[in-house]
């Protein structure tokens, strides 16, 4: 994976067991980290079986030694994944209870559509306004709130504010105290 033609006897070794292994695509800090854990995990063991050399009153380190810290580094530090017929069986056990139901307002709670910003907080109005025919002003007024573009009508509307003016439109809330 690297070009370097600089790489320590380690690098290579670990990429070489990589190759062996079928991995060919890998970021070049996984060699890295690869090697760190090798030299943590031998000189640990290393130690270890010093240790039980110097138990038994032995000068040097010999295979029984490395066995045992071997034995002992598996016990403790690396451990298996708990058998496929156990996890079964606990995937069963806890499939078979029920989900509980699922509550009819369940989300987040909003508040009041008064206080959303979505919330328009205006109304159009229509005003009522007479027009009179100026061709001829003995024809009868008539009011109107629609546009017609025949008789050139026209129709304002005006804002008016929810807050400052009652409206016959505006709806009771149910969080309305004092039925404004």
């Amino acid at each position: 994976m690297t070009s370097n033609k600089t790489v320590s006897r380690d690098f290579q070794m670990m990429m070489n067991i990589m190759k062996d292994m079928g991995i060919t695509d890998y970021e070049p800090g996984v060699v890295n980290q690869l090697v760190e854990f090798t030299y943590r995990y031998v000189t640990e063991m290393l130690d270890d079986a010093k240790m039980f050399a110097n138990h038994f009153g032995k000068k040097s380190v010999d295979s029984d030694d490395l066995r045992i810290a071997a034995q002992m580094k598996l016990e403790t530090s690396l451990t298996n994944p708990p058998p496929r017929e156990l996890l079964l069986e606990l995937a069963r056990t806890k499939n078979s209870i029920p989900l509980p139901p699922v509550k009819p307002f369940s989300g987040p709670k909003l508040p009041q559509d008064r206080y959303c910003l979505t919330n328009p907080n205006y109304q159009l109005v229509a005003v009522k306004r007479t027009f009179v025919n100026k061709n001829n002003p003995n024809l009868p007024k008539f009011n109107t709130t629609s546009l017609n573009a025949q008789n050139n009508m026209t129709a304002s509307f005006s804002l008016l504010s929810n807050a400052n003016q009652p409206s016959a439109f505006k709806r009771k809330r149910e969080d309305d105290e004092y039925g404004i």
